[in-house]
């Protein structure tokens, strides 16, 4: 019986041609992956009005706040959007007080969305969290002007008590100190604006 001698390589074509021991097609390169923030951020946007889920979210982002620009302007944009959920721009509020962005351009859009919270009508819960975070804020001319108007003359108080809170979290100012001493003649605040101003040492 004759034997055919093999020539090396003659056993079948390689893949792809011309490149022996490739295991495969070449793919190409991976597509990067989203951070865990912007898929939660995509994810709260696909959410229907009055999911749970949106409040649950917020409160997940929060701590990215002060590492991430695009985390605060998008709670920012919630916090001021009248047609997103009541309860959702409430968290947003929270978060912010809590955890306030570093770069400047951050820090006014937040205190520009809160200032907006402040002055909706309809909203009293949110009017309330949105006076109680400002304090962070208060080195914004802007935003002290509102704490101060809001302290002293807004008509729910529960708003003055948070605005008087979130002055004295903004620590003491030639203006703040005028204004709690006014205030402590106030038959519902006085006593605690006294004890403020004890605290900063200025009575």
């Amino acid at each position: 019986m004759s034997h055919t001698p093999t020539t090396p390589g003659a056993a079948g074509p390689s893949w792809p041609p011309g490149r022996r021991g490739s295991r495969g097609p070449t793919r190409g390169p991976a597509r990067p992956t989203a951070a865990p923030e912007d898929r939660l951020i995509a994810r709260f946007r696909a959410l229907p009005a009055g999911s749970d889920d949106k409040v649950r979210i917020v409160a997940a982002l929060a701590e990215a706040v002060t590492a991430t620009p695009a985390v605060a302007a998008f709670l920012a944009s919630v916090l001021a959007d009248p047609a997103e959920d009541g309860p959702a721009r409430v968290e947003c509020a929270t978060a912010l007080r809590r955890h306030s962005p570093g770069g400047p351009a951050a820090r006014r859009a937040v205190a520009a969305a809160l200032l907006a919270a402040l002055a909706d009508p309809d909203g009293d819960l949110l009017r309330r969290h949105a006076a109680a975070a400002l304090g962070p804020y208060a080195d914004d001319p802007a935003v002290e002007r509102a704490l101060i108007a809001a302290v002293t003359c807004d008509d729910d108080p529960l708003v003055r008590g948070n605005a008087l809170a979130a002055l004295q979290d903004a620590g003491p100012s030639p203006e703040r100190i005028d204004v709690l001493t006014a205030l402590t003649q106030d038959a519902t605040l006085g006593g605690e604006a006294a004890r403020i101003l004890g605290k900063w040492g200025t009575c």
